[in-house]
């Protein structure tokens, strides 16, 4: 039969394993969350913990595997996203990389609230290549078949011409893809970005695969 949702006292202990010492623990208590899930909704206090855990673990593996349970919600509170867009501000790189990358990988075509739009916006100004490439990124993801906003737009052609060669290439990527579903002053921004030879060859690349 279905399998039922776990009792709040087994969600409550699941929860406070997350900050077991063990890193095993962690990552025990992480995936058993996402399983529950798959069937049932999650109480925002537990997708709040596994984005923390997501975030700041110092286990690479309850990192990964906090992550993969987020990425696997499909009823993921709208207030887990906005709580990741924290960890954009965070004073480490690694965590503000980890945070732009989750949030691309939680949204998806779905597309982001403003807000979260806006930080990633603010993170492609990021002083790290990583973050500004993860970012870029995570526009680009969760843009769907919708008008792309200006301010996006803007954004992605500046990206497009920033120093790191990784960032580069998110941005071009996520022109290609985006560029039809832009204004008419937008889409005329977009294709001449990618005119330029470093576009048309991303582009290429991009038909290829």
């Amino acid at each position: 039969g279905e399998r039922q949702a776990p009792p709040p006292m087994a969600m409550d202990m699941l929860v406070n394993a997350l900050w077991d010492v063990e890193g095993f623990a962690r990552i025990a208590a992480a995936s058993a969350i996402g399983r529950a899930e798959a069937r049932h909704a999650v109480p925002q206090a537990a997708s709040d913990a596994l984005a923390w855990v997501a975030m700041r673990d110092p286990e690479s593996r309850a990192r990964h595997a906090a992550a993969r349970a987020l990425v696997c919600m499909r009823r993921l509170p709208p207030a887990t996203i906005g709580s990741l867009t924290t960890f954009l501000e965070d004073g480490e790189r690694q965590v503000r990389a980890r945070a732009a990358t989750l949030i691309g990988n939680l949204t998806g075509e779905r597309g982001l609230s403003p807000a979260s739009a806006v930080a990633l916006r603010k993170a492609m100004a990021d002083s790290s290549g990583d973050v500004r490439s993860a970012a870029t990124r995570a526009i680009g993801s969760s843009l769907g078949e919708r008008e792309v906003p200006q301010a996006t737009v803007d954004s992605l052609v500046e990206a497009s011409s920033d120093s790191d060669g990784e960032v580069r290439r998110s941005a071009f990527l996520a022109i290609a893809k985006v560029a039809a579903f832009a204004t008419p002053h937008g889409r005329q921004k977009l294709s001449e970005a990618l005119a330029s030879a470093e576009g048309e060859r991303h582009l290429r690349a991009r038909i290829a695969a």
